[in-house]
């Protein structure tokens, strides 16, 4: 005997699909295939940094956990140094009092983002994400909410990156954050990993690619 409900249920299914596809590409495609700047060489640290903090819009923030008694604590959280194509290294976050790292962070501001080369669409090749050639980079210092003369700039920077962030709920209270560079540790060969001093990480100039991207 046919369901006559089925019909129903899968335009229901259908619909629900379309309007969630249509949410989700409504901004930024945070998996872009495109590169907004050349990567740099290997030995060139300070530039490896900056171009893997530049070229993800997402890691794992590591903090001292309060529930888990001190523990270490990763939690996957999406960030932005400024607009695509426009890097300014800084490191910016928003975050609700409901999450664990902003929890963390409340009582112990120091944290580490760790970001890789393996997270971008067409990089590392067949190499394993362990591989030193594949690049990764770990950035420590102090995470605090910015002040309130800074957060119109800094919404500029972190928006424009992540656009679907200005429509999450009003009242979880959400504030943006930025995690002050003290120390980055970067893997990008073999050898051992170098550090790059702060000084050092936003000095350093990206060569943007040739053919051109446009910025969001």
């Amino acid at each position: 005997m046919p369901c006559r409900g089925r019909p129903v249920i899968v335009w229901l299914a259908i619909t629900f699909v379309s309007i969630a596809h249509g949410t989700q590409s409504s901004g930024t495609d945070l998996r872009s295939t495109s590169h907004a700047y050349e990567r740099p060489n290997h030995a060139e640290h300070a530039k490896m940094a900056r171009w893997l903090i530049a070229e993800n819009d997402w890691g794992t923030v590591s903090t001292t956990s309060q529930h888990l008694a001190g523990t270490a604590f990763g939690n996957l959280v999406s960030y932005a140094d400024g607009p695509r194509g426009n890097s300014t290294g800084r490191l910016l976050f928003y975050l609700t009092p409901m999450d664990a790292t902003a929890t963390d962070l409340a009582v112990n501001s120091a944290a580490t983002l760790t970001v890789g080369e393996v997270q971008l669409a067409g990089s590392c090749g067949v190499m394993d994400p362990e591989d030193p050639t594949c690049a990764k980079v770990s950035i420590s210092g102090q995470m605090r909410i910015v002040p309130g003369e800074d957060v119109a700039e800094a919404e500029q920077l972190l928006f424009r990156r992540h656009p679907q962030m200005k429509t999450w709920p009003k009242g979880h209270s959400f504030s943006i954050w930025e995690l002050h560079v003290q120390e980055a540790r970067l893997l990008d060969f073999y050898g051992g990993a170098a550090t790059v001093l702060p000084e050092e990480y936003f000095a350093a100039e990206l060569q943007r690619r040739t053919d051109g991207i446009a910025q969001s």
